[in-house]
């Protein structure tokens, strides 16, 4: 349904709140014409992992008849390569993990949750497990760029010609030297004299 833009940029504001988008992303997407783009992809996410739930409490027999799919990132253990299948009901990278977390959590804290059999709790364990793998991923991906960056600027500083430090500022010294007062300025007239002895 059509929203108006403040219902548009309440909703974004709400994200913020939740945790899922910065503030700064969020009063970028309202300035930069974007909200409702945001918006759209964030309730994706929320209906994706609601999805997921009700496959979760179906049982077994249904989350294993979806199809896996092929991760090109993950290791084959039989292998020891990178390419490998994947259960299709796990977390997927460009899933909005921390929407999907939140939509998890909340479920688990329900009577629903708690009174599920147990291999539907086992299976919504494994999903929450799946999604904390990724996040950890991806906080170490960035962590590690981080770090490259900082050693890319210190090798950049390293390589620029050093030169003497300047002088802190001292403003009220450097102001009566430059009236000829105080320091570097020419000394004051001796008592009984016009001026500077010989």
């Amino acid at each position: 349904m059509p929203r108006t833009q403040a219902a548009t940029e309440a909703r974004v504001r709400w994200f913020a709140e939740m945790g899922w988008i910065t503030p700064q992303a969020a009063m970028a997407a309202v300035n930069g014409g974007t909200a409702e783009k945001l918006v759209q992809s964030y309730e994706l996410d929320i209906a994706c992992a609601q999805r997921v739930i009700e496959k979760i409490k179906a049982g077994p027999a249904t989350l294993f008849s979806v199809p896996p799919r092929f991760d090109p990132d993950k290791v084959d253990p039989a292998t020891g390569q990178m390419g490998a299948e994947v259960p299709g009901w796990m977390p997927r990278e460009f899933d909005n993990i921390s929407v999907h977390m939140q939509v998890l959590e909340d479920w688990m804290k329900t009577t629903d949750y708690e009174t599920a059999p147990q291999e539907v709790q086992h299976a919504a364990d494994l999903y929450y497990g799946g999604l904390k793998q990724i996040k950890t991923e991806k906080e170490q991906e960035q962590a590690q760029a981080q770090a490259q960056m900082a050693e890319g600027l210190g090798m950049a500083n390293a390589g620029k010609p050093q030169g003497a430090k300047p002088l802190p500022n001292r403003p009220g010294i450097d102001q009566q030297a430059a009236l000829g007062k105080g320091p570097g300025g020419p000394p004051p007239p001796m008592p009984g004299g016009p001026g500077p002895p010989p």
